[in-house]
């Protein structure tokens, strides 16, 4: 969870966007304010995310190796041991402060979206799993070719509620899940390039209306 003080008001603001934007605006005071001195906050934790960058390698190596270590004591290891259970939290927390270190917010896709691929004079489809500024990634089932990394590729998709289809370029910037059975289910990751200002704007307003509705259904819960 990402959150900052108003510099204005001194109210906390809690929004993912936090990480995308230079201005935000606060409901408590109704005024549009800086970003700034932005936090990271994972059950109970809570750090800069400037300071969690700067050493963001540091927490890297201390995740990979709490995560060694939890599969070394796991052998013979009754789950609901205190020792192993401390373990995993630690382990959660470490990874919930990762995701806000991130920089793009990812709009997840709960319900499938279809998408239609175009690379090489070629159509595939699948299906949203997510979207960010910066990219995509696409579920595909029953794939007959396989685009390599670094490929052009267009993804045309139209989202519930919103009337405008989108069509981005990007480059695929990796593939997971190919195993080298014949009409493979896999993931394609894509990382969006050249676009214009509309696409842009119209990027921009999908992504942040969903995260207001997500910090309106938890106001209202």
């Amino acid at each position: 969870m990402l959150k900052m003080l108003c510099p204005n008001c001194h109210e906390l603001i809690f929004s993912s966007l936090l990480a995308e934007i230079d201005e935000m605006y606060c409901s408590h005071c109704n005024k549009d304010v800086p970003v700034r001195n932005v936090l990271i906050s994972a059950r109970g934790m809570t750090i800069s995310r400037d300071e969690l960058l700067k050493r963001i390698f540091r927490y890297k190596k201390l995740l990979a190796d709490i995560v060694e270590e939890k599969s070394l004591m796991s052998v013979g290891v009754d789950p609901s041991d205190p020792g192993r259970k401390s373990t995993d939290q630690f382990i959660e927390i470490l990874k919930e402060m990762m995701a806000g270190a991130r920089g793009n917010y990812r709009l997840q896709f709960a319900l499938s979206v279809p998408v239609r691929l175009r690379f090489d004079g070629k159509l595939q489809s699948g299906w949203l799993v997510n979207l960010s500024m910066v990219g995509a990634c696409i579920e595909t089932d029953n794939i007959y070719i396989i685009p390599a990394v670094g490929s052009i590729i267009t993804t045309e998709f139209l989202l519930p509620g919103h009337g405008v289809p989108f069509s981005l370029s990007g480059k695929i910037a990796w593939i997971k899940g190919a195993s080298g059975k014949e009409n493979p289910a896999v993931d394609i990751g894509i990382k969006f390039t050249d676009l214009d200002k509309r696409d842009r704007e119209n990027l921009w307003q999908v992504i942040s209306s969903s995260v207001k509705n997500v910090l309106a259904d938890t106001s209202a819960s």
